[in-house]
Parts: structure tokens; sequence; C-alpha cells
């Protein structure tokens, strides 16, 4: 069953951290998804969204700043801090 672009967002799927010179320096992976109401409460696909925690462990310092990617290589990555990867981050697709 196709899902529109989004086949490789999927549970199980890998979450790459790089380091400042491109090195992977920690993978974790995708939780199951939970599907979020929309705005107006209702479980339309169009209105709501699907969310996937995932958490990933033993991220070495000394990096002043992580590249985070989830999916397939076209989704591209995410810059953080290592105070942003401590406190907590959001990845967001489409």
């Amino acid at each position: 069953m196709s899902r529109d672009g989004y086949d490789d967002i999927t549970s199980g799927a890998q979450v790459v951290v790089s380091d400042a010179s491109d090195k992977k320096v920690a993978i974790g992976d995708l939780g199951d998804g939970l599907l979020v109401k929309g705005p107006t409460g209702s479980t339309k696909l169009y209105e709501s969204r699907c969310e996937y925690p995932f958490r990933i462990k033993d991220v070495p310092l000394g990096s002043k700043i992580y590249s985070v990617h989830a999916g397939n290589e076209a989704r591209g990555e995410r810059s953080f801090t290592r105070g942003d990867l401590t406190d907590g981050i959001q990845l967001t697709i489409g």
C-alpha cells in the first residue's frame, strides 16, 4: 500500500546522528506511530498527523553541532546543538 511518499517513515526506521565532520556517531529508530487528531478534533487523515517517538542513547560529547536524519536520503537532515539534543528535538516532514 502506498503512503504517498512516506513509505520510509514507519516504526523501526533508522534515526541517524552525525557529528560536525559528518561521521555517524549514534543510531536509533522510530517508535510506534501515534495518530494525533487535527485542530477540530477530527481523525480525518488530511487534518491529523502521525507522530513517531524516538530516543537515541549514547551520543558522544565533543561536537558543537550534530545532524539528525530519519527516513530515506532524500529527506535531508536537521542540525542541532548538544543542548538541543539533551532538551529533546522534533523532526517534521510533510
